[in-house]
């Protein structure tokens, strides 16, 4: 008699209720030997562990229901394999067990028929699905058809508890598992308080979608859809496109107006060049858009042709500089003219000193004890002038001074020239 080897997870199987079918060999051809005696009971040794009592079903087969322990029965190899049978007289009776083994656990005998019910159901289930958009509901779908095949099979008081995505390499939703995809979930049958394995490796498969033309009417229907597109400006990246309309997503690609490639622009956009965004408008899972969807852009009418929305073209705007904050010395008698500076880099400054006492003639050497004023020119930088521009109302200040801006020309209060510092 041989029950064979088999390799196995301990992770996976310990504490389970498995079924083990020992069977006598073929004879070569010849009638089987007849090997179990019907009147008796028997216990099998299996690793560590001895589990009984069992009747013989007939007098070549044993079958018997075991929970397994994994740590006795599982040796370095992963395989469990049949060591001994031993008889007994009565379903009372007891074996004389071999030195360090241990007599293992049996379901309840009330329960071993509901037991092995209960596997030969759900042996091999798969779930079939007609309408389903997701994990979570595909979910629900395997759950009943467990249950459905029990009740099927008149087995009672049983629990079943769909877990987690059993695999890694599947899919983790129903978008990137496509219409032809499946889930696998791990999946627990309890019976009369004893775990039963689906599939011998407690987990069931089930389609993650099916084709749309099948099951629209179970979608919520979407009949507009309210788009909202950011700035664009000149110097920085591509505005935030969103949508508040539930069950819509939303995703803009921008270019050059003018570029027949539509080359995807992500970044430095200028204010020399005119640009336009394609965006695309789809439904999420469990959504559709109706025939005749309306879109608003920006709360304005706008048309949408094969789920794509076109901007006008847009061109973008430059940043304002708001304020420029100058620093200035006091000229020094022999040294060259100061300049004043400004830590803004978009800013450009050109200074030029005159005497208080007349403004139309420019100097460029100074006098000890004479008072000057500074005219300093303000522009945008050459290297920023696509993407800034100086703001409207923009302020000058120049710490400890009360000048004034006019017309771009920031005109200083006065300065008293310092006599040069003489070295000894």
């Amino acid at each position: 008699m041989d029950g064979g080897d088999a390799v196995l997870n301990p992770e996976s199987i310990d504490g389970k209720t498995v079924k083990v079918e020992i069977t006598v060999p073929d004879a070569g051809g010849r009638a089987a030997l007849a090997a179990f005696d019907t009147s008796k009971y028997y216990w099998v040794q299996i690793g560590g562990v001895a589990y009984g009592p069992v009747a013989p079903e007939d007098t070549t087969t044993l079958v018997l229901l075991i929970v397994v322990d994994a740590t006795k029965m599982v040796n370095e190899s992963n395989e469990i394999s049949l060591d001994e049978i031993f008889e007994v007289e009565s379903e009372q009776g007891t074996p004389t067990l071999p030195e360090g083994v241990e007599a293992g656990t049996m379901p309840d005998s009330t329960a071993v028929s509901e037991l092995n019910t209960a596997i030969e159901a759900i042996e091999g289930l798969t779930v079939s699905i007609e309408k389903t958009f997701g994990t979570e509901t595909t979910k629900d779908a395997a759950k009943t058809a467990v249950e459905g095949k029990l009740t099927e099979a008149r087995v009672e008081n049983a629990t079943v508890v769909i877990g987690t995505l059993s695999d890694a390499t599947d899919p983790a939703s129903a978008e990137a598992a496509g219409k032809n995809g499946s889930f696998k979930y791990t999946v627990t049958v309890t019976v009369g308080g004893t775990e039963v394995a689906v599939n011998g490796e407690g987990t069931i498969t089930a389609p993650a979608y099916v084709d749309e033309g099948s099951d629209e009417g179970t979608k919520t229907t979407i009949g507009t859809v309210a788009i909202t597109v950011g700035t664009l400006a000149a110097g920085t990246t591509a505005p935030e496109v969103t949508t508040t309309t539930t069950g819509v997503k939303v995703e803009a690609v921008w270019y050059v107006a003018d570029d027949s490639n539509k080359a995807e622009v992500t970044s430095g956009f200028t204010a020399v060049k005119q640009y336009v965004a394609d965006i695309t408008v789809e439904a999420d899972t469990g959504y559709v858009l109706a025939d005749t969807c309306t879109v608003t852009l920006n709360s304005q009418n706008a048309t949408m042709t094969d789920g794509v929305v076109t901007t006008g073209e847009v061109t973008p705007k430059k940043t304002p500089i708001e304020s420029v904050e100058i620093t200035l010395t006091a000229p020094v008698v022999g040294s060259a003219a100061p300049e004043a500076t400004c830590s803004d880099t978009n800013v450009a400054l050109e200074t030029e000193w005159y005497t208080a006492d007349n403004l139309d003639a420019a100097v460029t050497t100074f006098t000890a004890g004479t008072k000057y004023v500074a005219k300093i020119t303000i522009t945008v930088a050459t290297a920023s002038t696509d993407t800034h521009e100086l703001a409207e109302n923009y302020t000058v200040t120049l710490t400890g001074d009360d000048g004034s801006l006019t017309d771009g020309v920031y005109t200083t209060g006065e300065f008293t020239a310092a006599a040069a510092t003489t070295k000894r």
